[in-house]
C-alpha cells in the first residue's frame, strides 16, 4: 500500500493520486493489505496536524515549546467486542491512528441480525439496526431474506472517519448495487475516544475490466446512482473508480465518503454525476477518457455515449441505464459474413532466421442458402535463438492447428451450435503451452514464444494472447488495440513512468514477463468483441508494432485495396523503418454477404 502524505490514507500500490484527497502519491510502499478502504481526515484533524507541524518547526529552530509525544493507538485483540454487537475475528491493518478488523455479529437476537438477499444478481443487505424492523422479504427484488454471516470490516480511528458517516448509516441504504455503511459509533479505550465504522467487506475492482463486464455493471450502477440521488446523495460530478468495489462478481457503490448530502442546485449536480459515471464506463470499455467513436462498440452504444458525454447528457441514472440496456440489446448483422484474408511474414533486415510462425484456418458452410463462417488465426513470435525460437513458435501453431481441425469436425460445429470460445481458447492455450514447456525441459533450451490468436465466429471475434504480439480492430473511423502487452514497458506506460513514444526507444522494450513455454501453466488474456461490416482484425508480431505506430498501421491498411496488399505494405514499411526483428501480419476483413 502507499500512504498519502497529506491525509495518511492507505491507497492501492498502482494509485498515482490519493483516492480521497487527490494529493499526488510518493513511490513509497507501506505494509498493508491491498483490499482495505482508505479513510480521509476531516477538516479539524487536518488543522490540528498543521498546528502540530508548526510547533515541531518552531522547536527545530531553537524555540521553546511543549514536546507533543504521539499517542500509541494499539489494535484490540482478537475476540474483542465492539459496541456489544461485533466480535473481532482478525486484525488486518494497524498504524498509529487507525486499525481495521474483520468482525462478525456477536450474540445478537435473531430480530437484530443482518439479512441478505439470496437472489443471484441482488445480494442486498438489510439491517434492522436503523429501522428496528427485521424485513422478511428483500425490498429490492421481493425474494425471501435469509439470516447471513455477512463479512464485515470495522475501521477504528482516533478521529471522525469522514464527515457524513453517521448520516449515511442513518439513511439505511439498501440496494443490490450499493454496499453502504451499516453502523457508526464511538467507544472509550483507555483515555482515547475511538470512532468506529462498520461496512460490508468488499474486494477491489480488477486491474483490467472486460468490456462485457463494464456493460453489465453499467446498468446496475446507473440504477443505483438514481437510488442514491433519491436519498439525497450526489458526488459533485467527481465519480471515479475509488467509489466502487466488487461484491461477489458484480460492481457496487462501496465508498460513499466523497458524497454530499442534499447539496444546493441538486438537479445540476445529479446530471453532472450521470455524466461522470458515463465517462468512467466509457473508459472501462475503450480506455479513453474523452468520447471518440470506437469500432469495438456498436453504433447504438457509440450514440449512447455521445449523448451522455458530448451532447446534452441524461437527466438521471435511470435514463442512462435505459439507454445502455437498449444499446446492449442491439444485434450484430444477421446477414452472412465472408472473411477476406491477407497474410505475410518476413525475416526483417537484421536477423538471419525467421522465428515467427503463423496459422490461418477457415471453414465456410452454406446450407440452405444460409452461410456460416468460422476462422482460426494465430501469430507466434519465437524466442531462444536457433533451434529454439522457431521450434517453439511452430510447436504452438501446430498444437493449435490440431485442436482447431478436430473442432471443425465435431457435430456441434457442423450443426452450427454455439461454442463457449473462452473455455475452448483457455484449453487450447494450456495444451500448446504444456507442449512447449515439456520440449524446453527435454532439450535443455530456453525456448519460448509469444502468441496472439483470434477465432472469428460469424460477426464476433474472440481473442487470446500471451506476450507482446498484438491484435487490432481497424475500420474507416479508427484503429483500436484489442490486447495489452505483457511487457515491462507496457507496465511503465500504465504507471505513467514513460510515454508510449519513449517506450519505442526504451532499452528494455523487448522484456516480456509472460510467454508460452516458460512455466508449466500460463494464463492467457481472453476477450470477445462484436464486429461490423468492414471491420478488419490484424494480428502481428512486435516486429511490426515495434517499427510502426498505430496511426501508420491504420493509414496503410485503409490505403490498400485488399488485405493481402495491406500485409505486404505493412511489412515493407516496417523494413523501411529498420526491420530490427522478424515481421508477421495476418489481416482479416469482414464483408457482409447479400
Amino acid at each position: 500500500m502507499i500512504s498519502c502524505p497529506k491525509c495518511h490514507s492507505p491507497n492501492l500500490p498502482e494509485a498515482r493520486r490519493c483516492v480521497h484527497c487527490g494529493e499526488p502519491l510518493p513511490g513509497v510502499s507501506v505494509a498493508a493489505p491491498p483490499t482495505l478502504p482508505a479513510i480521509p481526515l476531516d477538516a479539524s484533524t487536518r488543522q490540528a496536524n498543521s498546528a502540530s507541524r508548526d510547533e515541531q518547526s518552531h522547536l527545530s529552530d531553537g524555540g521553546t515549546g511543549t514536546l507533543n509525544v504521539a499517542r500509541v493507538f494499539l489494535p484490540r485483540p482478537v475476540g474483542a467486542i465492539f459496541d456489544n454487537r461485533f466480535e473481532a475475528l482478525s486484525v488486518i491493518y494497524s498504524d498509529e491512528r487507525l486499525c481495521q478488523y474483520l468482525v462478525a455479529e456477536f450474540d445478537l437476537p435473531e430480530g437484530q441480525r443482518l439479512r441478505q438477499c439470496p437472489a443471484v444478481g441482488c445480494g442486498a443487505i438489510h439491517s434492522p439496526w436503523v429501522t428496528g424492523v427485521a424485513e422478511q422479504y428483500c425490498t429490492v427484488c421481493g425474494t425471501p431474506l435469509q439470516l447471513a454471516a455477512v463479512e464485515l470490516l470495522l475501521t477504528e480511528s482516533d478521529r471522525p472517519i469522514f464527515d457524513n458517516a453517521r448520516q449515511l448509516v442513518d439513511l439505511g441504504l439498501v440496494h443490490s448495487h450499493v454496499r453502504a455503511p451499516l453502523a457508526y459509533f464511538t467507544e472509550m479505550v483507555g483515555a482515547v475516544l475511538r470512532y468506529c465504522l462498520v461496512t460490508p467487506k468488499v474486494e477491489p475492482l480488477p486491474a483490467h475490466i472486460e468490456p462485457s463486464q463494464a456493460l453489465s455493471w453499467g446498468v446496475g450502477l446507473a440504477q443505483a446512482l438514481d437510488y442514491l440521488a433519491a436519498n439525497g446523495l450526489t458526488f459533485g460530478g467527481a465519480i471515479d473508480e475509488s467509489c466502487f468495489a466488487l461484491a461477489g462478481k458484480q460492481a457496487v457503490w462501496a465508498n460513499l465518503a466523497c458524497s454530499l448530502l442534499h447539496p444546493d442546485r441538486f438537479d445540476e449536480a445529479r446530471r453532472a454525476d450521470v455524466r461522470s459515471l458515463a465517462a468512467l464506463l466509457f473508459k472501462w470499455l475503450t480506455g479513453h477518457s474523452q468520447f471518440v467513436f470506437h469500432p469495438s462498440l456498436s453504433a447504438p452504444l457509440n450514440a449512447c455515449f455521445e449523448q451522455a458525454l458530448v451532447k446534452q447528457g441524461f437527466a438521471s441514472g435511470q435514463e442512462l441505464a435505459e439507454a445502455l440496456e437498449e444499446a446492449i440489446q442491439h444485434k450484430v448483422p444477421s446477414a452472412g459474413v465472408d472473411y477476406r484474408l491477407g497474410r505475410y511474414t518476413h525475416v526483417g533486415m537484421v536477423r538471419s532466421l525467421n522465428e515467427d510462425s503463423l496459422l490461418t484456418l477457415e471453414i465456410v458452410r452454406i446450407l440452405q442458402s444460409q452461410p456460416r463462417s468460422l476462422g482460426v488465426y494465430v501469430v507466434a513470435d519465437g524466442m531462444g535463438g536457433h533451434s529454439a525460437g522457431e521450434v517453439a513458435s511452430a510447436t504452438v501453431v501446430n498444437a493449435i492447428a490440431q485442436r482447431a481441425l478436430a473442432l471443425f469436425n465435431t457435430p456441434s460445429v457442423q450443426a452450427g451450435v454455439g461454442t463457449d470460445w473462452h473455455i475452448w481458447l483457455k484449453s487450447v492455450v494450456e495444451t500448446a503451452n504444456n507442449t512447449v514447456f515439456e520440449m524446453r525441459k527435454s532439450t535443455g533450451t530456453d525456448m519460448g514464444t509469444t502468441m496472439v490468436m483470434a477465432v472469428l465466429d460469424g460477426w464476433r471475434v474472440h481473442v487470446a494472447h500471451v506476450g507482446d504480439s498484438r491484435a487490432y480492430c481497424i475500420n474507416a473511423q479508427a484503429i483500436r488495440r484489442l490486447t495489452t502487452d505483457h511487457s515491462l514497458v507496457q507496465r511503465l506506460i500504465e504507471t505513467r513512468q514513460i510515454t508510449p513514444q519513449e517506450a519505442r526507444r526504451h532499452p528494455q522494450r523487448n522484456v516480456i514477463y509472460r510467454t508460452m513455454g516458460d512455466k508449466p501453466k500460463v494464463e492467457a488474456d481472453i476477450q470477445s468483441y462484436d464486429l461490423q461490416p468492414g471491420d478488419c482484425i490484424l494480428l502481428c508480431s512486435d516486429g511490426l508494432s515495434g517499427m510502426l505506430d498505430d496511426a501508420d498501421i491504420h493509414r496503410l491498411v485503409l490505403a490498400s485495396p485488399n488485405p493481402q496488399v495491406a500485409c505486404e505494405k505493412l511489412i515493407a514499411a516496417a523494413n523501411a523503418a529498420g526491420g530490427d526483428d522478424n515481421i508477421t501480419a495476418v489481416l482479416v476483413q469482414l464483408v457482409q454477404l447479400s
